[in-house]
């Protein structure tokens, strides 16, 4: 069993060390400290994730907002100039991502997949 690269044997030597050095009286206050130092050190790392984590969240909001409205035009466009029911009317939807595809294609152009009509993308 190796702590950090420390073997047992190693481990108590330094321990002994530690008692000769700084007495029974200081060991209990040194080990107090370190365990302070431990647990200031996981606060520190959880706040810098979190911050983290609320920077991307901010980032991904508005991306996901621009981009609803673009694949929206996009399935409009697909048909040209037509009005949103004709467009619908002339689309396959996918029912992988439910993606509207011209009628034309035999393939979903956002994932792939083969699309199938049906009476009611037909």
């Amino acid at each position: 069993m190796n702590f950090l690269g420390i073997g047992p044997g190693e481990l108590i030597l330094i321990l002994i060390v530690a008692l000769i050095v700084f007495g029974p009286g200081k060991l209990p206050e040194i080990g107090s400290a370190f365990g302070k130092g431990i647990r200031e050190f996981r606060r520190a790392t959880n706040e810098v994730t979190k911050e983290f984590s609320e920077s991307v969240s901010e980032v991904k909001q508005p991306i996901d907002q621009i981009r609803q409205p673009i694949q929206d035009v996009r399935h409009l466009s697909v048909a040209g100039n037509a009005t949103a029911e004709q467009a619908e009317a002339m689309n396959v939807i996918c029912d992988k991502c439910s993606f509207s595809n011209p009628a034309a294609n035999r393939f979903c152009g956002q994932c792939g997949v083969e699309l199938v009509a049906t009476q009611a993308n037909v």
